[in-house]
């Protein structure tokens, strides 16, 4: 986060400054959506997937068992889906939000759970 801020000051010579609250100290995870649009933050960066109901279509990257073998691989997937298809960005904007600047997902990973499986 912080060289795209870095980058985000220099190109803009200062005009646009960025300043990063971390780990969700400004607004939670599942807030960021709504926080952003009600103006709490005039930007989010938060996973995509903490949202189903108000991003379906492109939730879809959050389905298990896609054969997505890394976050590069699976957040350019997703950005493909948004650029190709207009009803996943009128689902992302439908608040007359900005686009995003990007959209990125976690590698893929196991589930634990206290259950003994066995």
């Amino acid at each position: 986060m912080q060289p795209w801020v870095k980058q985000v000051e220099e190109t803009t010579k200062g005009r646009v400054k960025i300043e990063v609250y971390p780990s969700q100290t400004l607004i939670k995870g599942v807030g960021m959506w709504k926080g952003v649009r009600g103006g709490i933050a005039d930007i989010g960066w938060c996973m995509q997937g903490y949202w189903p109901e108000q991003t379906p279509l492109s939730d879809v990257i959050s389905l298990p068992f896609l054969p997505v073998s890394s976050a590069e691989k699976g957040s350019e997937a997703l950005w493909k889906l948004y650029e190709k298809f207009p009803s996943v960005q009128r689902g992302i904007q439908r608040d007359r939000t900005a686009p995003p600047l990007y959209q990125l997902i976690q590698s893929p990973g196991l589930q634990a759970t206290g259950e003994d499986d066995r």
